[in-house]
């Protein structure tokens, strides 16, 4: 349409403004206005860009970091650099079409839903087990009270973020988000992994049960099921925010469809019971989690070296934006990091536990023979 031509004008005349400085020899002007080329040129119509052309969007934003790469590095090589972002520019002028691809990021939407729904879902059923289980049915609505209040608090996160992931600075607060969402995974994942042992987990819940409603606490009830559901749905809204960014009307559809997927969900695990395999579920959900804060990590660092917030590193390597791979070390280097800290963690819990001495081992009084 009109205004993404204008756009998209705009960043052609940025470019051909930082080659006219990188020529002058003003590397550091040159530098700042392919910034401003790409946070007010590219960035404001990358999603509807994408949606029609992905590949051209990502030969884009590679252009974009070679030639400040080259600005950076004070290299003539910065006119090349430039001339090809402007000829990728021009062809993107000349797509036409269709909108964001809504099914692909409804897809989306139902996994993350369903993901971070799986936890919740525990939880809450466990929750009410628990209170069937001690004969307490009349406190089940403040229960339900608690999980509802923590998904409007999710909701209301969402809404928010929208409005802010809509202004000029969105790569920063998508960097910023996604670290933060890395955050609340490797927790969610250590909490996780320390209720694989879901007999004991149900002891935790009873006993914190058991104390609220000895005291006739309906504010605790309340405040156990709020806060067993409200981190699964800040990490949900933080990750459709920017899925929405998008496609609005994806998310919707994604949503409806996940809240129908856990609907069943709920039910099939009312009518199983807990024979399922729940500590290989956990695990699973566990290493999962690891791989998103992982993906996350490489999306966060990359989006802040897209706004020179971090200098860029770059390296040989594969480029797959959807998994957070970027040729980077800036971003790499962590990510392997992250990657392997789990299996040290393990490593380092086991070894206190192979050098326990067994019962056998240990020096005991002999009884006397009768």
């Amino acid at each position: 349409d009109a205004d993404e031509e204008k756009v998209l004008l705009n960043a052609r005349a940025a470019v051909g403004h930082a080659m006219r400085m990188g020529a002058e020899g003003d590397y550091t002007g040159a530098k700042n206005a392919l910034l401003d080329a790409y946070l007010n040129g590219l960035e404001p119509v990358e999603p509807k860009l994408r949606g029609r052309d992905p590949e051209l969007t990502q030969k884009l934003e590679e252009a974009f970091m070679q030639a400040r790469l080259a600005a950076e590095r004070k290299s003539p090589h910065l006119q090349d650099e430039g001339r090809e972002l402007l000829s990728l520019l021009d062809q993107a002028r000349k797509t036409t079409g269709s909108t964001t691809d809504v099914l692909s990021v409804a897809w989306l939407t139902l996994l993350i839903l369903l993901r971070e729904g799986f936890e919740a879902t525990i939880i809450v059923t466990a929750l009410l087990a628990a209170l069937k289980k001690m004969k307490a049915m009349d406190q089940v609505r403040v229960v339900h009270a608690g999980w509802v209040s923590a998904l409007i608090a999710g909701a209301l996160a969402y809404i928010v973020g929208r409005k802010l992931l809509a202004g000029a600075q969105r790569e920063w607060l998508e960097g910023v988000t996604a670290l933060v969402a890395v955050g609340m995974l490797l927790y969610a994942a250590l909490w996780l992994n320390a209720r694989a042992n879901v007999s004991h987990f149900m002891g935790e819940l009873r006993q914190k049960m058991q104390g609220a409603l000895g005291r006739g606490s309906t504010v605790g009830l309340f405040v156990i099921a709020f806060t067993s559901v409200l981190r699964e749905s800040f990490e949900t809204a933080i990750f459709l925010q920017g899925l929405a960014v998008d496609s609005a009307a994806g998310v919707v559809w994604g949503v409806v469809a996940g809240i129908v997927a856990l609907g069943v969900l709920v039910l099939f695990i009312n009518r199983m019971g807990y024979r399922l395999p729940m500590k290989t579920l956990f695990s699973l959900s566990t290493v999962v989690m690891v791989v998103t804060a992982v993906m996350l990590l490489g999306k966060g660092l990359h989006s802040l070296q897209e706004v020179g917030a971090l200098p860029l590193v770059p390296v040989r390597f594969i480029y797959v934006d959807m998994l957070g791979l970027y040729p980077d070390a800036l971003s790499l280097v962590p990510q392997a990091l992250l990657a392997v800290a789990p299996l040290v963690y393990r490593a380092l819990r086991r070894r206190p536990r192979e050098e326990t001495p067994t019962s056998g081992d240990s020096a005991t009084p002999t009884q006397p023979l009768r």
